[in-house]
C-alpha cells in the first residue's frame, strides 16, 4: 500500500511542479508587454540601441543620417537590429533585411531599455549589444557606421561567421 501512496504523491507533486512553472516564467513575459525582449534575439542578432532626449535632438538626427550612409546590406550581414528610443518620441525597432521591417516599440519597452542600460531620458547614447546579450560598446556622440562595423568585425564570433561565409556556409 505504501508504494502506491508514494507513486500517487509523486504523480501529483510532479504535476503541481509543472503547473507552477509558467508562473515562474511570468516575470519574463510581463517584462515584455509589447512582445519584445532583448533575450528574444540573443544569439541571433547584434543590437544597436539608440537613445536620445527627443526625436528633434541634433545628435540623434546626425546618427540616423550616418546610418543612412551605409548600405543596408552592411547592417544585414552583421545581423544588426536597431532599437530607436527617443524620449517622448515614437520608439521603433528595425532590421535591414527588408525595407518595411520597422516596428513600433511600446513605451514600457523603451523605459525597460533605458533602465537596463542606465541612460537618463535627457541623454544621447548609442549602445552596441552583442549576440551574447552583453554590452560591447557605448558612445555618447554620433559614430560613423564603419567604426561600429570594424568593432563588430573584430569580435571572435563575427570572425567565425565571416570564415563560414567564405567557406560557403560549411
Amino acid at each position: 500500500m505504501k508504494p502506491r501512496l508514494l507513486l500517487v504523491l509523486l504523480f501529483f507533486g510532479g504535476a503541481a511542479a509543472l503547473l507552477a512553472m509558467p508562473a515562474a516564467a511570468q516575470d519574463d513575459a510581463s517584462d515584455a508587454a509589447d512582445g519584445f525582449r532583448l533575450s528574444d534575439v540573443k544569439w541571433q542578432r547584434r543590437v544597436l540601441v539608440l537613445f536620445a532626449p527627443s526625436a528633434d535632438d541634433a545628435a540623434y538626427r546626425q546618427q540616423l543620417r550616418l546610418f543612412r550612409t551605409a548600405p543596408d546590406s552592411a547592417f544585414a550581414e552583421r545581423d544588426l537590429m536597431l532599437l530607436d528610443v527617443p524620449a517622448g518620441g515614437s520608439p521603433r525597432r528595425r532590421t535591414w533585411e527588408t525595407k518595411d521591417a520597422a516596428r513600433d516599440l511600446s513605451d514600457e519597452a523603451s523605459e525597460r531599455l533605458r533602465k537596463r542600460f542606465d541612460v537618463p531620458a535627457g541623454s544621447f547614447a548609442l549602445v552596441l549589444v552583442g549576440k551574447d546579450g552583453t554590452e560591447k560598446r557605448r558612445d555618447e556622440a554620433p559614430v560613423p557606421p564603419e567604426v561600429i562595423f570594424a568593432e563588430i568585425d573584430a569580435m571572435p564570433m563575427r570572425q567565425r561567421e565571416m570564415q563560414q561565409q567564405s567557406d560557403g556556409g560549411r
